[in-house]
């Protein structure tokens, strides 16, 4: 009965850990970033290749509202006219991520959506697809919009850019690359560039060898005697028989 017991926690846990929010703008998160611009005639975009980090630095009380304070980083050469550090602030309210602007805060990320839903604003850009995956042991909720990817709690692969990428359109031959490659929460490596594209759900096929000298429980929790069609749990796992 204890064993029952204690299968079924962990099952609560995994399905509350899937389900809860992850929350992006949480003290001890830290984005290191790569930036290429070449064939460039601007003076303002320069030609090279950068590295910087975005980092949660702190709380910041504006007009009576607490943002986060943010800090962006070059952690080698700097752009011509760009100075090494610079500062913004941002808030997460309501499952979305907001830059501070005097004029009104500016919106990032909006993870209140759903499969089908449309962008605040930019009726062209839809969820196409809404899903939960596993990547460095953890569970993610990642939304796919018109090829954009947004991770509850890491951002999207340009880490902080206005949504969907409404800058300026860049004109042939005109290269731009800007995005994260590494998240990290207090110092562990929780997420990489690789792992927005992760297709692994935590849910795996049986195999033989996961099969041998171990108990078959239902989802429910129940011991049974074979895996019956669909979900079951076996070595403290999720399986699927088929």
């Amino acid at each position: 009965m204890r064993k029952v017991l204690t299968i079924m926690f962990l099952l609560l846990v995994s399905f509350a850990e899937a389900q809860e929010y992850r929350p992006m703008l949480t003290d001890g998160k830290e984005w290191h970033c790569f930036r290429r611009v070449a064939l460039s005639d601007v003076d303002w975009d320069p030609n090279g290749e950068w590295t910087y980090t975005i980092k949660v630095v702190g709380d910041s009380l504006i007009n009576g509202v607490a943002y986060k304070k943010m800090c962006r980083e070059y952690t080698q050469d700097v752009p011509s006219g760009e100075s090494r550090c610079t500062y913004f602030a941002a808030i997460e309210k309501d499952r979305k991520v907001y830059s501070y602007h005097e004029e009104g805060d500016v919106l990032y990320l909006d993870f209140s959506l759903h499969e089908g839903d449309c962008v605040t604003g930019n009726p062209e850009f839809v969820v196409t697809n809404e899903e939960t995956f596993e990547a460095k042991n953890r569970q993610y909720r990642r939304l796919v919009l018109n090829g954009y990817v947004w991770v509850e709690g890491i951002g999207c692969r340009n880490a902080f850019e206005i949504i969907p990428e409404m800058g300026i359109e860049l004109a042939p031959p005109y290269i731009l690359e800007d995005y994260m490659v590494e998240c990290y929460d207090n110092g562990e490596l929780i997420f990489t560039k690789d792992d927005f594209y992760n297709t692994t759900t935590g849910i795996e096929n049986v195999t033989a060898e996961d099969q041998k000298n171990a108990d078959v429980y239902s989802i429910s929790g129940v011991k049974i005697a074979k895996p019956e069609k669909g979900m079951y749990i076996q070595n403290k796992r999720k399986y699927i028989a088929h």
